[in-house]
């Protein structure tokens, strides 16, 4: 799902007991979590665990990619280049044989991949063609564990869900662009598409700034 829009922080009583609303309506009452307050006002905990280093030998420093097998790659940088416009950082066929010890399927026998940038930032999505090995199609309901989706920030989301619309792209959302109404991303639109593969690539148009 999309990053939360930047909210209000709240201000922390001088009492070590708070009183807020849950998003139920009840009241909590009990010694000051660390919380903010969402877009409509709700205060929500906020778990201090999210930060924490898990050991002073080793850190996550930063994303790298993003990485969706595809069943063939002209097809899928049809839709992320010419379609959603990425940009094509390179393309290349690996036949090393690490590339067979990482991603630990053996009897592929090369790998046609290419690397495209998301329009800015330094994000990217690695498109990955397995060959001379058995593949199978895991598009799935996004309910199955073990699937995923990418979310990239857009303008303009009812426009270009009636241009990608027009061009045969198929969506999850029925009924187009749907706006948020709670939350974090509360006045947003987002909308589930769907890659030539059948993979999800969320569009979020963020919320309208306040006057």
């Amino acid at each position: 799902m999309p990053l939360p829009a930047p909210v209000i922080t709240a201000t922390r009583p001088s009492s070590s007991m708070v009183i807020a609303p849950r998003l139920d309506g009840s009241a909590y009452s009990g010694p000051t979590p660390d919380y903010r307050m969402d877009r409509d006002g709700t205060a929500q905990r906020v778990s201090t665990r999210r930060h924490r280093r898990m050991s002073s030998t080793w850190a996550v420093t930063g994303p790298r990619h993003a990485g969706i097998t595809v069943s063939n790659l002209d097809r899928a940088l049809e839709f992320y280049i010419d379609t959603l416009g990425l940009e094509l950082l390179w393309r290349r066929e690996y036949a090393e044989p690490e590339i067979r010890d990482i991603v630990g399927v053996p009897d592929a026998t090369s790998f046609d991949i290419a690397m495209v940038q998301v329009p800015g930032g330094e994000f990217q999505i690695e498109l990955l063609e397995y060959r001379g090995c058995e593949r199978r199609s895991g598009a799935t309901s996004p309910a199955d564990y073990g699937t995923g989706h990418i979310c990239l920030f857009v303008d303009g989301i009812d426009a270009l869900y009636a241009e990608l619309a027009e061009k045969g792209v198929q969506f999850r959302s029925p009924r187009g662009p749907v706006e948020m109404t709670g939350g974090a991303n509360k006045g947003g639109k987002s909308l589930y598409s769907l890659d030539p593969d059948g993979y999800i690539v969320e569009l979020h148009q963020r919320p309208p700034r306040a006057a």
